[in-house]
């Protein structure tokens, strides 16, 4: 696999995953794409994919544009907004001509240009913008106690006090999570590396869940967890997948590799 870094005069292209077998034709490919945009090609550089990186990174083409609009998400622990918060997102949207999507668990300002996306960041004075790559993601939960009638645990508090606790930690994959207060799941929970839901006991644990293109169901592994518990439990599975997991691997897919059973025993929750 080779991976293309073109320039033009105002602009910046990368190209990864280019199905080519020799450095002068990805040269080639470069050259005819870019015969059909204008301006002239001001440099191109060829690199070879060292030998496994492919297999860590999930490889995408990327094009970057200094005209092109971009999206900012900035970072909602446990997707919660202050009416205060909201007014500013709407205030940054109107003045750089951006409109406000909501995302699952968070919300996204579209369509800002690049030069303007770490000003209205900072301008929306909030803490950082969502992380990316290996690390815990933000958790996402439901409504929960006492604001869902379905409700038979405050998933809303479990969701800051786990969002608190591990976003942001790398590990050899991104994980995510999820709190349900009941059986009902609306945080999607079984696809979540990490899921959890409440019962009238406390709360079960799933775990191995994943929702990308090796969709899988989490399996639990254990139930009526008191909510005081819960976390020093996650910190066990949390353990068990940066001393197992393999670089890029996702939690479920360390679970099947090393056995069910052996990750059941290694985290020790009753």
């Amino acid at each position: 696999m080779i991976g293309i870094l073109a320039a033009r005069e105002n602009s910046l292209y990368y190209f990864t995953k280019v199905a080519v077998f020799c450095r002068e034709k990805a040269v080639l490919f470069a050259m005819q794409y870019f015969a059909t945009l204008p301006a002239s090609v001001s440099y191109i550089t060829v690199n070879t994919a060292k030998k496994g990186y492919s297999k860590e990174k999930k490889w995408r083409m990327l094009m970057t544009d200094r005209q092109a609009k971009l999206p900012l998400t900035p970072r909602l622990s446990a997707g919660l907004l202050t009416p205060v918060m909201l007014r500013k997102l709407a205030a940054i949207a109107e003045k750089y001509e951006g409109i406000i999507k909501i995302a699952g668990n968070s919300i996204v300002i579209l369509g800002l240009r690049p030069e303007h996306r770490a000003q209205a960041l900072g301008e929306l004075g909030f803490d950082t913008q969502s992380l990316a790559g290996k690390t815990v993601r933000s958790t996402a939960v439901c409504a929960g106690q006492p604001h869902c009638p379905r409700a038979l645990q405050d998933s809303t508090r479990l969701g800051l006090d786990l969002d608190t606790r591990f976003y942001g930690t790398e590990l050899p994959g991104k994980l995510r999570m999820g709190v349900s207060g009941c059986p009902n799941g609306c945080s999607e929970i079984f696809v979540k590396d990490i899921g959890l839901y409440g019962t009238a006991g406390g709360y079960t644990i799933i775990a191995g869940g994943n929702s990308g293109r090796k969709a899988q169901a989490g399996r639990v592994v254990a139930e009526k967890v008191p909510p005081a518990e819960v976390v020093p439990s996650i910190e066990k599975i949390i353990a068990y997948y940066q001393t197992y997991g393999q670089p890029g691997e996702r939690l479920g897919q360390t679970i099947d590799r090393l056995g069910f059973e052996d990750f059941v025993a290694c985290i020790g929750i009753n």
